[in-house]
């Protein structure tokens, strides 16, 4: 390069150089604190390879500002040099030219010196700062200001800001719209991840007045389908010694191929028509697999509802039977004060009542005890667990809590393996911190009784003479009982202390989870009974899912108690933001050592069908001893005049009139023994199979007599040759309720002699 080339670049520089510099010295005058990403009074470094001015703490007094810029003249005018003088400092010039560039003209950074205004949102490839990175922002009341800093631990990562209050409400204000049309675009997203399955959603063109809109409201068709598929296949090989001898042949080959399909189809068609589809290739009868178009129009519509597929007539007279299953359309209409229902259909399915004697014509359902519903029915609290047996001690009628008036409302929230990685769900959903002992005395929840009680039975305490327990009118849930003040439980939902989380989760160990939910829907996921404090699951959750809830009640005496933040859902929904807080009823991968494994309900069994009938439903217990044919009477034990198993494990307490007179017939009450609509007998004590039946035998072969649910005492006679706690230990499994489901399977033989079956009956199909 010619050495006039060099000096017109070298010029060039200096001169940009003094240009930057003289705009520098304006800012550091005039610009407010903060400006250029720096903080107050601090100015970048002036450097070249022979000085290097640093101005730290203070701002710079003008006489050196003036100085360093007769620095940078003196350079330009010494750029004009001779060949010779070139030659000399080229070197120089040269390293001079490139650390002045870099230094006033730096690459373009990605990221502020100073925070943002606004929440930064990242792009999803990068991910999201962990805990330690904090974003504060504090209001100073005296100076109506806004201080908003960025922090690793106390530690400024990003220079802070002070707005005033009118500034602070702006930023604000373009917040709320930014997120509020970002969550707008996501939920019309047909990409969002919705529950487990496939989901489709389309927006209908044409707007609010094109003629969709008018049929079906909304312009918006949404369906999700889920479901499974399991086919097996393998192959026989058979072989025959009489047809290798005659035929020469070795043998045959065969393939053996098996399906199964389970599929759901729901959504809606604008927010009209709802569709939905249920078929199963396991259900035990036909009528179980379903298909239901409906249409609901708006309150001043004619058009009411329209149902189209499996339909249901429900008529209040009495000449024209109800409960009848179709197949076809049915209408509603309402023209002003007249309302008109129309059906066109075929009878798909009809009840019959038949008396069979020596033989079955019904399909019978054979259940052992270890087949309750498992990881489906659920306990609010430890109070309601106490007070189960208590509440069903009446014949026919249900007895609240002493303390408890009713349960106004409950928010049911689960967490599943799908929620893990999602961005983008449409259901309501929370980041949370869930509690077993929210609300509960902490040894409830924590504390360990002698080897296989915990939880719940070892609250229970010591028997007592009425055929309850010590405990059994345990405390109603409360802010009052539980361990945690209000320091703890503001640290645990702000989500910035460590220290808190790890100590909480040390104490509960297996009663602790910090994990997202998704809020289910009532009548749709879950039924819940506000008298007796349980509910129960549309579907059995899996080991690797989480539930939890939130409730309020009100007392005897009136007042309101809520336990865990009901209606106060996050809308960050953010990892690292802030949280609610939960009552804890199952964790993952549950285990018997676990403090909630009492909570679950093990003394529900689904017989199958739906809309069973009184008329028609027959129920039997029955003990098939080996060598012997079944029973309903234990074959060495009598029970006052020979009462049968039925009566004696609360499930035949009253005849037909309802007087407290056992028939030897199952007592039809639903909500009390038995869910009609979906097919499910309850027995009205927590294990009926386990301490309850050994309760029965202990008492009645050691006193004479013994204790029956409704608390009536029973001469008990032993005509076999078993001590008490032989005869106990024999009839009695109390492991049933102590071990998961599945080991129980595995050492089944005794407790399989109990047979809970229709044997003899005939249901309504």
């Amino acid at each position: 390069m010619s050495a006039p080339v060099r000096h017109l670049l070298a010029g060039a520089s200096f001169f940009l150089a003094g240009l930057s510099l003289l705009a520098l010295r304006a800012g550091a005058v005039e610009a407010e604190p903060g400006a250029f990403g720096l903080p107050s009074g601090q100015l970048a470094a002036l450097a070249d390879t022979d000085t290097v001015a640093v101005f730290g703490g203070q701002n710079p007094p003008a006489s050196s500002l003036d100085s360093a810029l007769a620095d940078v003249l003196d350079l330009v005018n010494d750029s004009m040099l001779t060949d010779e003088d070139e030659l000399a400092m080229a070197d120089t010039v040269e390293a001079d030219t490139l650390l002045r560039s870099r230094t006033f003209f730096p690459s373009v950074r990605r990221d502020g010196y100073g925070v943002a205004l606004q929440p930064r949102r990242l792009p999803r490839i990068r991910g999201v700062l962990g805990p330690y990175w904090q974003r504060n922002v504090r209001l100073d009341s005296t100076a109506y200001q806004y201080a908003i800093r960025e922090t690793i631990g106390n530690t400024d990562v990003r220079t802070p800001a002070v707005l005033s209050l009118d500034s602070f409400l702006v930023a604000r204000r373009q917040t709320t719209v930014r997120d509020g049309f970002r969550e707008l675009a996501s939920r019309r997203n047909n990409r969002g991840q919705r529950r487990s399955g496939l989901g489709i959603t389309v927006d209908v063109p044409g707007g609010q007045n094109s003629t969709f809109s008018t049929i079906f409201g909304k312009n918006e068709v949404d369906l999700r389908v889920n479901g499974t598929s399991t086919v097996d296949v393998g192959a026989g090989y058979d072989t025959n010694e009489l047809q290798q001898a005659q035929s020469g042949r070795s043998g045959s080959f065969s393939p053996d191929f098996g399906q199964e399909l389970n599929l759901n189809v729901a959504g809606t068609i604008g927010d009209k028509l709802r569709i939905n589809v249920n078929y199963d290739t396991q259900s035990q009868f036909d009528f179980e697999n379903r298909v239901s178009l409906v249409y609901t129009g708006y309150e001043d519509d004619i058009i009411q509802r329209v149902e189209a597929g499996n339909v249901f007539l429900q008529t209040p007279s009495e000449l024209i039977r109800s409960g009848q299953r179709l197949f076809g359309i049915r209408t509603d209409l309402q023209f002003g004060p007249l309302a008109l229902t129309a059906v066109a259909s075929q009878q798909d399915a009809q009840s019959n009542e038949v008396v069979i004697d020596g033989g079955s014509q019904a399909t019978p359902f054979d259940l052992d005890p270890f087949q309750y519903e498992s990881d489906t029915h659920f306990f609010i609290g430890f109070a309601f667990h106490n007070w189960w047996d208590a509440a069903h001690r009446r014949p026919g009628l249900q007895v609240l809590h002493p303390n408890l008036q009713l349960i106004e409302d409950i928010e049911v929230w689960k967490h599943d393996q799908s929620l893990n990685n999602a961005t983008e769900i449409r259901d309501e959903t929370t980041w949370a911190v869930a509690l077993a002992d929210l609300g509960e005395p902490a040894e409830v929840a924590i504390r360990q009784g002698p080897e296989d009680e915990i939880g719940g039975k070892a609250y229970l305490g010591e028997p007592t003479e009425n055929g309850g327990y010590a405990n059994e009118v345990a405390p109603l849930p409360s802010d009052a009982l539980h361990r945690y003040d209000d320091a703890t439980l503001d640290a645990l939902r702000a989500n910035t202390d460590a220290t808190v989380y790890s100590d909480v989760a040390d104490n509960l160990g297996t009663g602790f989870a910090n994990r997202r939910f998704r809020k289910l829907v009532e009548g749709t996921d879950y039924s819940f009974d506000p008298q007796l404090g349980w509910i129960s699951l549309t579907s059995a959750l899996t080991d690797n899912e989480v539930l939890a809830v939130s409730y309020r009640y009100r007392t005897s005496a009136g007042d309101i108690v809520t336990v865990g933040d009901f209606g106060d859902a996050t809308r960050e929904n953010s990892q690292t933001g802030p949280r609610i807080l939960l009552k804890l009823l199952r964790n993952d991968s549950p285990i018997q050592t676990d403090p909630l494994w009492d909570l679950t309900m093990r003394n529900i069994y689904r017989v199958g069908g739906r809309s069973l009938s009184a008329a028609t439903f027959d129920f039997k217990l029955e003990y098939d001893p080996p060598g012997a044919s079944p029973q309903e009477e234990f074959p060495d034990i009598t029970f006052g005049e020979n009462l049968t198993l039925l009566t004696l494990l609360g499930l035949d307490r009253v005849n037909a009139q309802g007087q407290a007179t056992p028939d030897n017939e199952f007592d039809f009450q639903p909500g009390l023994t038995i869910d009609p609509v979906r097919g499910r007998v309850i027995f009205p004590m927590r294990q009926p199979f386990g301490d309850f039946i050994e309760r029965l035998i202990l008492e009645g072969l050691t006193d004479g007599q013994t204790q029956t649910l409704s608390g009536t005492p029973i001469l008990v006679t032993n005509t076999g040759s078993r001590s008490p706690a032989e005869a106990a230990a024999e009839y009695s499994f109390p492991e049933l309720y102590d071990l998961a489901q599945s080991a129980i399977r595995n050492r089944a033989q005794k407790i399989s002699r109990y047979d809970i079956t229709n044997r003899a009956c005939t249901c309504c199909f």
